[in-house]
């Protein structure tokens, strides 16, 4: 599972990858998950933890897929402003 991050302000995003393989994102850039994933297994990448930068939060798409026969390589996580309360 690969995926580009985009946006990215301040320290502390880790993504993760059906509920563990945790991944600390540092920079703006393409990304990998440690664990591959077979055929026909299903992946959902999730934010665990936010940025620390408080007033920006990151939002992914394409998130959650069935592989089929190629590894999935078009996650994108994107920062944007936080809603207003």
């Amino acid at each position: 599972m690969t995926g580009t991050v985009g946006g990215l302000l301040g320290t502390g995003l880790v993504l993760q990858n059906n509920a563990g393989d945790d991944l600390p994102i540092a920079a703006d850039g393409r990304f990998s998950f440690a664990t591959p994933l077979a055929a026909g297994a299903s992946d959902a990448v999730s934010i665990k933890s936010q940025s620390k930068i408080l007033t920006r939060v990151c939002a992914l798409n394409n998130a959650s897929e069935t592989i089929a026969t190629a590894e999935v390589s078009d996650v994108h996580v994107l920062r944007g402003s936080r809603p207003a309360r």
